[in-house]
C-alpha cells in the first residue's frame, strides 16, 4: 500500500504471496535398524531434487511440488532424528485430477434394430455432433486458478475466426488464424492439431501442437492487453462463438485443477 500525500489512509497497491516452505521431522526406526531408515531419508529426499507431497484428509487430495533445500540428521543423540526442508515455488495446493469441460461434443445416436435400404446414400447416423456455446463451471477451489483452453480441430480446413468468452470477468479472446500464419511459423493449423491457450500460474502461453510437436504463437496476439482467463471461487461462465457452417469442425475443452491455500 501506499498513504495519500494529504490525506488520511492509504490506496492499495498489490500483493503476492512468497515461496511456501515445508518443514518435515522425523525419528527414525528400525528397518531394519536406525541406519538403514536414514539411509532410505537421503534417498527419498535427495538435496537439490524436486519432490512431490500428497496430502489426503477426508475431504481433500492435494499434492504440492517442492525441492529439497536441505536433509540433515541428528545422528548423536539419544533419539536419532531428522529434519527435512523443503521449498515449494508455487505456495498452493493443488488437485491431484485434472478437470476436463468439453463446450463442443458428440451425441450417439446409433441404437438397434437398424436398417440401411441405400449402399451410396449415408442413412445411418452413428453420432451427431452438438455444441455447448457457453459452460457452468461451478470452481470449488480456494484461490483463483488459471485454465488450458484447448481448441481441437477435427477437419483439415481451418476456422476464419473464433471467439473465446470469459463471461464472468467480462473478457474476450480472439484467434486470428491469419494472424499466427503471418507472425509466427505456422503455416498451416492441420486437421487434429490444437491451438492451447494456457494461463497456468508460471506456464502462460499460446502455442500450437500437433502430434506432439508444440509452437509457440503468442507472437500473433497483443501480449500487454491478452486476458489471460482464470477461474474465481464460486460461478464461472465461459463461451465461444464461430460462423455456424464451422461449429461442427473444432471442439473446445477447458482444463484445470484446483488450488487451495491449505490442507
Amino acid at each position: 500500500s501506499q498513504d495519500y500525500a494529504m490525506l488520511d489512509g492509504g490506496v492499495y497497491n498489490s500483493s503476492r504471496m512468497q515461496t511456501r516452505n515445508i518443514t518435515i521431522e522425523m525419528y527414525y526406526g528400525f528397518s531394519p535398524h536406525i541406519e538403514s531408515a536414514r539411509h532410505r531419508a537421503y534417498r527419498y529426499f535427495p538435496v537439490k531434487s524436486e519432490v512431490r507431497l500428497d496430502f489426503k484428509t477426508d475431504e481433500r487430495n492435494l499434492s504440492i511440488w517442492g525441492y529439497v533445500e536441505s536433509n540433515e540428521t541428528d545422528i548423536f543423540s539419544e533419539h536419532e532424528k531428522g529434519q527435512i526442508s523443503i521449498v515449494c515455488p508455487d505456495p498452493y495446493f493443488y488437485e491431484r485430477e485434472t478437470k476436463i469441460y468439453e463446450l463442443g461434443e458428440t451425441t450417439k445416436e446409433f441404437e438397434f434394430p437398424f436398417s440401411n435400404e441405400s449402399l451410396t446414400d449415408p442413412l445411418i447416423c452413428f453420432g451427431d455432433f452438438g455444441v455447448k456455446n457457453a459452460y457452468v463451471i461451478d470452481y470449488q477451489g480456494d484461490i483463483d486458478v488459471g485454465v488450458e483452453i484447448r481448441v481441437r480441430f477435427l477437419k483439415a480446413q481451418t476456422v476464419p475466426n473464433i471467439t473465446l468468452f470469459d463471461v464472468t470477468h467480462n473478457q474476450k479472446l480472439v484467434i486470428d488464424f491469419e494472424a499466427i500464419k503471418e507472425k509466427t511459423s505456422v503455416s498451416v493449423i492441420g486437421q487434429y492439431a490444437e491451438i492451447v491457450v494456457s494461463s497456468i500460474r508460471g506456464n502462460k502461453d499460446v502455442y500450437w501442437e500437433r502430434y506432439g510437436k508444440q509452437t509457440s504463437v503468442i507472437a500473433a496476439f497483443d501480449v500487454q492487453n491478452f486476458p489471460w482467463f482464470y477461474l474465481t471461487p464460486g460461478i464461472n461462465m465461459f463461451g465461444f462463438e464461430a460462423d455456424e457452417q464451422y461449429l461442427d469442425e473444432f471442439v473446445v475443452t477447458i482444463e484445470h485443477r484446483g488450488a487451495y491455500g491449505g490442507v
